[in-house]
């Protein structure tokens, strides 16, 4: 129960910060648009932020040091004291999940596994294991080649994650 308790308040406190960075972000830039906005990840000197994008944005807008690239949906740019780095469809599935996507189960780590109900430390890294010997998962089906993931871990599974071929 404790285990639960704890995951949860991960996932609070994962997307407080998010809901922070983007609210900090929002007020300084003009913004239009309607709820379902496009997203990017910013990595600033170590902070995390999750930036709504609008159709002429680039890297160079957010820091004189990025390139003049413009930035699509779900891309991280990496920001540090003198360079700039730009990595498409970087952004990790924490905020991924926090800008309404779902996760990628082919580069969840143990921490995002155990999202799931049912799924701990232990049983995450026995996932990730599988994962690894299978060179990435096909389908949620596979999952269940372990016994206890049954169907109501595997419809929890579905609202959280999506599965991209490796």
């Amino acid at each position: 129960m404790q285990a639960r308790a704890n995951k949860e308040l991960v996932l609070i406190a994962a997307f407080l910060v998010l809901a922070c960075g983007y609210r900090l972000e929002s007020n300084t830039m003009h913004r239009t648009g309607t709820a379902a906005e496009k997203f990017a990840a910013l990595k600033d000197n170590g902070n995390d932020y999750l930036i709504p994008i609008e159709p002429a944005k680039t890297a160079h807008q957010m820091d004189a040091n990025c390139p003049q690239t413009k930035i699509e949906e779900l891309d991280l740019v990496m920001v540090s004291r003198n360079a700039c780095e730009l990595k498409p469809k970087g952004a990790g599935n924490f905020e991924r999940l926090a800008a309404g996507r779902k996760m990628l189960l082919n580069s969840a780590v143990s921490e995002e596994l155990e999202i799931i109900s049912g799924i701990g430390h232990k049983r995450a890294e026995k996932l990730i294991a599988l994962r690894s010997r299978l060179g990435g998962f096909q389908s949620l089906d596979q999952l269940q080649e372990f016994g206890w993931f049954n169907a109501r871990m595997r419809k929890e599974a579905e609202r959280y994650f999506t599965v991209q071929a490796p």
